[in-house]
């Protein structure tokens, strides 16, 4: 545990009256006030406050995300025009805007005239739904 801990603790807080199951006393009291009144306890108490992770008004930190190479990119508007469905388009328009590259095995299979996960699925309700008007 950190030095002076305890003394810290009484000083900030004034009317506690326990501590780690302990009660304070009046010496304990005093001595806190004596370390941390002098300008060696400024000291203390300014070496104890953490570090300052976020200051209010300043600009955020930007992350810089893996940039998307203009192949990454061609690829991903090739996949957006011979996308079937809206859902498709979208999910590559978000994807392509943010930089994100969809899944290696997605864009094979794409690439490759394997359907894709939507297109199966559209597939399976058309099949459904010409079953139910028959």
């Amino acid at each position: 545990m950190k030095k002076d801990y305890r003394l810290y603790a009484i000083h900030v807080l004034p009317h506690l009256r326990t501590l780690d199951y302990n009660g304070i006393t009046q010496k304990e009291r005093e001595a806190a006030r004596k370390i941390f009144k002098s300008k060696s306890g400024e000291k203390a108490k300014n070496k104890q406050k953490g570090a300052n992770t976020f200051v209010p008004g300043a600009e955020l930190a930007k992350q810089q995300a893996p940039r998307m190479t203009k192949k990454d990119a061609d690829a991903i508007k090739k996949a957006i025009q011979e996308a079937k469905s809206i859902d498709e388009v979208e999910r590559l328009k978000t994807m392509l805007q943010s930089g994100q590259m969809p899944h290696s095995v997605e864009q094979k299979q794409h690439q490759n005239g394997h359907k894709t996960n939507t297109e199966a699925m559209e597939q399976e309700q058309n099949l459904g739904n010409t079953s139910m008007e028959t």
